[in-house]
Formats: structure tokens, sequence, C-alpha cells
């Protein structure tokens, strides 16, 4: 109904309202799983597929990473069962509010696909399984092939070369992240996006060893953050050139750009820039002034330990144990370096932990899974059966039907021989005549109608009992049959009854069903299956 679909509607749309104000999220998520309880219920898959891809998405907020990817399973299973592909753009049937009221019709459903595709990746890539992560972003990719999608292409196509820098194909990586650049440079070209864009694809021709080309790229994407006066995009930057230089041993250009990043750093309060910047000055001045390393090493321990950044820490603790190896006190060298790798065994220890967690979680996905693919082959399976037990109820009955026609005509023929050629032996063939009604009367045939149907309709007839319960047994049949779709007349030859009495049957029936005169028998008494 028009009013049930509005507020269908309106529970996913304040459930959005809910998932941007982020504190609400506990609230915006009961309110998805409403709507989609009650699209699911009426059928309305297209709300059914937004419910859920809003729930993944709150979900993937929230960190709740296990629940988030079954909803992802069950809204790719809703995808695939009900979805049909129209020149590559896909569509699912729903209820639409339209001046009319509500219609039904196969919406485009291709951008909230894509959606899914990409918080599918992410997920994946949060739980590292990059595989899964990459086979995901690559399917949202190609969904977003049109003119209108550009924009979150390039979004995806960044995503997905960050993920193939992390399993080391920067090849691949540097196609995709070619055709951000691509893409920002012609129509956003001072912009953030074209920036980090730069800055990736810089990173990625570097790992490929191709140093010129990458600093190329920095160095524009640095003049481009100036223009823009985007102070940490300034002191990212000039980190990222500064460890070039360093890498091609010209220390004191890698101190200035160092001392510019420290400067912005300092001035925005980015502590962990600022400690960076530290110990990368520690290290250039290690080969020419001894004594500023260590100033500089003692700066950045201290913010690093006063910050707990155990990640940062652990470097230092290294470059330290190597100024006091350097300047020959091999007891405080070993002291650090002790220091170095315990922080070291502590990290690796919680990141196994981290990843032992994202197992159990894909495990719990794959089980999950496995239990839904498994439900649906036997539901397929109970279908089929279900269809096959149909047809041949439906062929029994056809059967029945004609053999009570045959039965009719072989009466009509020995009457005949009766009326035209009496003969002594009448009295034979008028008992022949008895036996062949006696057929007809077909009461073991029908017994086996009556024992087919309990076996595929069986709460069919469980409910008209609970609803009737003072139904006589020739309304009963006449109900089974008129499930079956016959006619008053097709029920008439098998009940061996006139067909005014079907329609008296038919009438008692309903008015002991409570069944209004607008609705029709048969519909009523499929919807009770």
């Amino acid at each position: 109904s028009f009013n049930r679909l509005f507020y269908n509607i309106t529970l996913i749309d304040y459930s959005i309202c809910c998932y941007h104000q982020s504190e609400d999220n506990d609230n915006g998520i009961n309110l998805l799983e409403e709507a989609y309880s009650l699209a699911n219920e009426s059928q309305n898959y297209y709300y059914s597929f937004c419910a859920l891809v809003n729930l993944v998405s709150i979900l993937t907020a929230k960190s709740i990473y296990n629940k988030a990817m079954v909803y992802v399973e069950m809204a790719s299973k809703l995808v695939l069962e009900n979805a049909i592909v129209i020149e590559e753009k896909y569509y699912m049937k729903g209820f639409c509010i339209t001046p009319d009221g509500v219609d039904c019709e196969d919406i485009d459903l291709t951008y909230l696909y894509s959606v899914l595709q990409t918080r599918k990746g992410g997920l994946y890539f949060e739980l590292g399984d990059f595989d899964n992560a990459i086979q995901s972003y690559t399917i949202a990719f190609s969904l977003f092939q049109f003119v209108e999608y550009s924009e979150i292409k390039s979004f995806i196509a960044n995503s997905l070369a960050m993920i193939l820098c992390k399993q080391n194909k920067f090849e691949q990586a540097v196609v995709f992240l070619t055709h951000c650049v691509n893409y920002y440079e012609l129509n956003h070209p001072r912009s953030q996006h074209f920036i980090t864009s730069l800055s990736n694809l810089a990173e990625a021709k570097l790992n490929l060893g191709l140093v010129y080309e990458a600093e190329a790229l920095y160095k524009q994407a640095l003049e481009l953050s100036k223009k823009l006066n985007l102070p940490v995009n300034i002191a990212m930057i000039n980190m990222e050139i500064a460890h070039i230089h360093i890498s091609k041993n010209q220390i004191t250009t890698a101190i200035e750009n160092l001392n510019t990043a420290l400067e912005m750093a300092q001035g925005i309060n980015q502590v962990k820039m600022v400690m960076q910047c530290y110990r990368l000055l520690g290290i250039c001045c290690m080969q020419n002034d001894i004594g500023k390393a260590y100033d500089y090493f003692m700066k950045a321990m201290f913010l690093a330990e006063e910050y707990n950044n155990k990640d940062e820490l652990h470097f230092i603790y290294k470059e330290v144990s190597t100024y006091y190896r350097l300047t020959g006190d091999i007891p405080q060298a070993f002291s650090y370096f002790e220091k170095y790798t315990k922080l070291r065994e502590d990290l690796f220890s919680q990141e196994a932990d981290r990843k032992l967690r994202n197992l159990m979680v894909l495990y719990e996905v794959a089980e999950y899974k496995s239990k839904l693919e498994i439900t649906t082959s036997k539901i397929k399976q109970l279908e089929l059966e279900l269809e096959i037990r149909t047809r041949e109820l439906s062929a029994m009955v056809i059967s029945i039907m004609e053999k009570q026609e045959l039965v009719k005509l072989l009466e009509k023929g020995l009457t005949d021989i009766l009326d035209k050629n009496p003969t002594q032996r009448d009295s034979e063939i008028r008992n022949f005549i008895r036996n062949l009604r006696k057929v007809g009367e077909a009461k073991q045939d029908w017994d086996e109608i009556n024992k087919m149907f309990l076996e595929v309709h069986k709460d069919c007839v469980a409910s008209i009992m609970k609803l009737a319960p003072d139904i006589t047994p020739t309304e009963l049949k006449t109900c089974i049959l008129v499930r079956l779709s016959m006619s008053s007349k097709q029920i008439a030859q098998i009940l061996k009854i006139s067909e005014r009495s079907v329609e008296n049957h038919r009438n008692h029936a309903r008015r002991k069903l409570g069944i209004n005169k607008d609705l029709n028998l048969t519909t009523y008494l499929i919807s009770l299956t």
C-alpha cells in the first residue's frame, strides 16, 4: 500500500540522516533493519537492497566488519537472484510512488550496486584480504563506466591502486593512478584530489625505480599545494622529496626540504610529521654534524614517548643505537638496539593479533556464505519438487476428467443400443452401464487427488480448516479444486454434482472463510500456501 511504501522510504532516508549524525548510528542501524524487513516482506527488492547497502555503510563506519560483511553477502545474493542486466546496467523490481499511486517497475540500481562493491572492496582491504578487495574494486570500476560517474570512478581507481601498491604490483597501480591524474587534470586541476593522485603516482613510480619521473610529479604536486595554500600537503610532499634527495646523497637539499616541512608541520600542530622531520634531519646530520644529529633524535624521541607513538619510536631507537655505535659507546648502542627489537616484536605481535582477528571475521563470513548457498540450493530443490508434484496433480485431475468423458461416451453408446435394438441381452447391458457409472464416480481417484494435494499444499488445507472449522467435506473438496484453478464446470464433473451445486459450495466456503465479494477465491486460496 501507499502508506507502507512511504513509511519504508522514510525509514531509509531518516537512517541516512542518522549515519551522517555519527552519534546516532545505532538508531540508524535499527531503522534500516526494520526497513529491510518491511521491504523484504512485501517483495520490494529495490528498497531491500537500499536498506542493505546503507547498513553496510554504517556498520563499516563503526568498524563492525563481521556484521557488515554478512549484509554485503545478503545484498549480493539479492542482486544475483532478482536483478536483470540491460545494456550493462542493473535493474531490480521495486514499488515506487507515482502521481497515480503505487507502481511496480524496474529501477536502475547500477550506481547502488557499484557502491556496494566499493564498500565490499574497502571491507576486504581493512580485513587484509587484498585479492578479494581488488576483485570488488575492479567490478565497481567497470560499473562506473558512464560519463556521469567519472569522478567516482577515479576515486575507485585510486583505492584500487593503493591496494596494488601494498601487493608490490606497482606497474598495475601506475595504470590506475595515471587514469586518476588525467581525469583530475582535465576536470579539477586545482583540487586536493589532483594533488593526492600526483603524489600517489609519484610513489608508485619511485618504487619502480623511476626516480626522476617521481621527483617531477612530486614537484608538480608541491607547486599546486603552494598555490592552494595547503600546509599539510606542502609538509608531506617536502618530506617525500627529501627522501629522494637522501637516496641520491644530496644531503644539503634534503635538509632544506625537511626544514620547510618541519616549519609547516609545527605551524599546523602536526606532531607525527614533526617527529618524522626531526628523525630524518638526524639521519642527514649523521654524516657531517653528529652532535646536531643527537639533538634531533632526542627531540624526536621525546615527542614519540610523550604521544606514545610506538611505530615512530621504534625507528628512532634504531637510529639512536646507530648514533652510539658510531661514537663508540657500545653499551648504549646495545641498550637502544635492545629497546628497538623489543618494541618491534611488540608491534609485530599487535599486528599478528589484528590479522588473526581479521581472519576470524573472514572465516565467519565464509561460513555464513556457505550456509547461505546451501540454503539457496535447498530452496531451489524444494521449489523444483513442488513444481513437479503440482504438474503431476494437475495431470491426475485432467486424467480423471478425460476418464469421465470416456465413461459418458460409452454410457451414451450403450443407451443408444438399448433404444434401437431391444433384445434378451437388455439385462446384461443394464448391469454393464451400472458398473460404468461406478467407475465414473471415481472415489479412489478422488482419494489420490486429496492425498497428493495434501503433500503439495498441506499448509493450504490446514489454513482452511483453521479459518473455517465448520466447513463441510464437499466444500473443502470444492476449495481444493478451486485452488487448482478448476472451473465450476470441471469441478462439477469431478465431484459428480451440478454446476449450481458447485456455486453454492463456493459461496458457503467464501462466507465461512470471511472473504469479501471483491476478492477472488482462487487468489485468496493461493495466498494461504
